[in-house]
């Protein structure tokens, strides 16, 4: 080992080896006189398309001087790595405990409304899935199975709006909607100039379960292999937004939640005197909240409103139980699956709660409104460490945009929905027009994913590191951060969630067990006391390493060499390896880049993927959309292997086949 650093105006180093410590050079003044100011220093080659800041090849080389401690740290990372592999480092994440519904090769198609039209870009796209559909005709669902699709039939939580009143007033609607506290039904911000008027429903009204529940029954008559919810969140969600529901069977359900929940001491602190005449309309009437403007206003203030979104929350999800319950009743030999409009990344439980059905559903199919990488990414990483697939609905800003995060969703496990008939956006102007991709747009992508299934089914991600969130009090732009500075360093992680206010997702010792170490994003003393004991009992086999936020966890990740994947090329562009049942590799490259006013992907020539200490590779392949498969050298190394790949616009996959 021997490091060199020049300043300035001085030079210094150390040299050592495998079997001699690191000895340090005598500091000495740079020859030849100071220099009086040195700007960054960038080196790289083909006009910095391949920089390289740090290792290369059997040499570093930086950016600025190291200081002793630095060379010294990396002397002795080296030693205690050298017969290591970086490959063993790297485990795939154990299956999740439920199975997945969807292999990881097939490609989700939604026509929104029974169109005929669909079935024959159904086909262009080579989907394996119709879901999102709304509309009752028998006819067309078999259509669509006699393809050899599955079926998905649309729900959401406005049913029943064919038999609502169309005044605002909420007195004499037979459909179970939402009360607020003035007697008036609630209307989403973004659907006021939808026709006929739209409002919400209720959960906890007989009215609207019965029509919700006689619905479901009806797709389930039909033949429906899945039913899909929007606006799923319901009295959960609207609590918070619109400050309902003050219907009877709400304020009935409330008191009952209080008497039940609450001790009379802690009611009264809470000014419930007398909980068998509590109503808490009359309640917040009589406290100075008349009306529903105030209520709003005065919401976050309010010494009951805890308890009332607990309450509304819990509704929701009894309401959720029912549905599976009913759906395993009318079909006992069919389980029809059950997926929600959740909008990831994460679904933080703040103070008020809002993991609201991660347990209770088979999979997520979301609005993807954010298209920035970040929020991107951690969706994806959000969903598998709930245990769920999750298909995301681009609202694109182009094609290049549409491209990437179809890539991205691929690339970590997931899903992105065909861009075809798919909702923009609306407001109280008016809906945006839908958006419909083509085959020339997308037909590559998914030619690609339906002729090599191989390249997907039975994969796992990898990863050494892990980062701890407890979504009962994350908060998203620093976990999306953090995830963001992962991926961009080249660092496979998974992120391993744990929830217990409303949906309960446990720690699991399995998937702390493959980790080598875990950076705690959430105190570990915030987890609940089953999550606490499971991750010290991981702790106590001394294979994971707990380190906090506040730690230089870059450098402390280099310095156990897991840093294992390097690529020579420009930023964003990010490396995900996954491994499948036979052993094969699977990286992932993702270029997030488009060109400025354009859109259109940046190209690369000539990339480079090296993977330190990775032991021996028997063959790679490399694939792109719409190219044909090319097989890279395979340049090995004293401490890595490396490959040169031709080009790569948006989406690579290197395939590597064990020796």
């Amino acid at each position: 080992f021997l490091a060199v650093a020049v300043d300035t105006d001085t030079l210094w180093g150390c040299i050592g080896g495998l079997d001699r410590e690191v000895e340090p050079f005598r500091e000495v003044p740079r020859p030849g006189g100071s220099a009086a100011k040195w700007g960054d220093l960038v080196i790289g080659n083909l006009m910095q398309i391949r920089p390289f800041n740090g290792w290369m090849a059997r040499f570093r080389v930086y950016d600025r001087a190291l200081s002793m401690e630095e060379m010294a740290a990396l002397a002795a990372a080296d030693r205690a790595d050298a017969a290591k592999s970086g490959m063993a480092l790297l485990q795939p994440r154990p299956a999740t405990v439920r199975p997945p519904f969807f292999r990881h090769s097939a490609i989700p198609f939604s026509t929104r409304w029974q169109r005929p039209q669909a079935l024959e870009v159904m086909d262009a796209f080579h989907a394996t899935d119709c879901l999102w559909v709304y509309g009752n005709k028998p006819d067309y669902a078999a259509a669509v199975q006699a393809t050899g699709r599955r079926y998905q039939g649309a729900m959401h939580g406005l049913q029943g709006l064919e038999k609502a009143t169309t005044e605002k007033t909420a007195a004499g609607d037979p459909s179970g909607r939402h009360e607020d506290l003035d007697g008036n039904k609630n209307m989403p911000r973004w659907m006021v100039t939808f026709s006929p008027r739209h409002f919400t429903g209720c959960c906890n009204h007989p009215a609207f379960r019965d029509i919700f529940f006689a619905d479901a029954k009806a797709y389930v008559e039909m033949g429906v292999d899945m039913i899909h919810v929007d606006d799923s969140a319901m009295n959960a969600s609207w609590v918070k937004d619109a400050g309902v529901c003050f219907c009877d069977h709400c304020r009935a359900g409330f008191r009952e939640f209080l008497r039940t929940r609450r001790a009379p001491a802690e009611l009264r602190e809470l000014g419930v005197a007398d909980i068998a005449a509590f109503d808490y309309r009359d309640h917040l009437r009589t406290t100075g909240i008349p009306d529903a403007a105030t209520y709003r206003k005065e919401f976050n203030n309010l010494p009951l409103t805890p308890d009332f979104i607990a309450f509304q929350t819990e509704s929701m999800r009894s309401f959720y139980r029912e549905l599976r319950a009913r759906l395993d009743q009318w079909s006992p030999d069919k389980h029809i699956a059950v997926s929600v409009n959740e909008l990831l990344p994460l679904p933080v439980a703040d103070r008020h709660g809002r993991l609201y059905h991660a347990d209770l559903v088979d999979f997520y199919h979301g609005e993807a409104y954010d298209r920035t990488f970040a929020v991107n990414l951690t969706a994806n990483k959000t969903a598998e460490a709930l245990g769920l697939q999750n298909i995301s609905t681009p609202v694109l800003q182009g094609v290049a945009d549409g491209a990437r995060s179809l890539a991205l969703a691929y690339a970590l496990g997931q899903f992105q929905l065909v861009p075809w008939d798919v909702y923009m956006g609306s407001d109280e102007t008016g809906s945006i027009p839908r958006y419909n991709g083509s085959r020339e747009d997308f037909g590559s992508y998914y030619d690609l994913i339906h002729s090599r299934p191989q390249l997907f089914d039975t994969a796992r991600s990898l990863a050494a590191v892990g980062v701890l969130v407890n979504a009962d009090l994350a908060e998203t732009p620093p976990t999306t951060r953090l995830c963001e500075e992962l991926a961009a360093r080249q660092i496979p992680f998974h992120l391993i969630v744990a929830a217990t206010r409303q949906a309960r997702i446990p720690l699991r010792a399995d998937d702390l067990r493959g980790l080598r170490v875990l950076i705690a994003h959430s105190p570990l003393d915030s987890l609940a006391e089953e999550d606490r004991a499971t991750l010290e009992s991981v702790l106590a086999e001394r294979r994971l390493r707990v380190v906090g936020p506040e730690v230089d966890w870059a450098a402390f990740l280099a310095a156990r060499g897991l840093d294992a994947l390097r690529f020579e090329g420009p930023p964003g562009v990010y490396l995900f390896p996954r491994q499948a049942a036979d052993g094969r590799v699977l990286i992932h490259l993702v270029n997030w880049n488009i060109v400025p006013g354009t859109d259109r992907p940046e190209s690369y020539r000539f990339v480079t993927v090296a993977l330190r200490r990775w032991g021996a590779v028997g063959k790679a392949t490399y694939w792109r959309p719409g190219a044909e498969p090319v097989e890279p050298t395979v340049e090995p190394h004293a401490e890595f292997v490396r490959f040169t790949l031709p080009q790569l616009d948006t989406w690579g996959i290197l395939e590597l086949t064990p020796q």
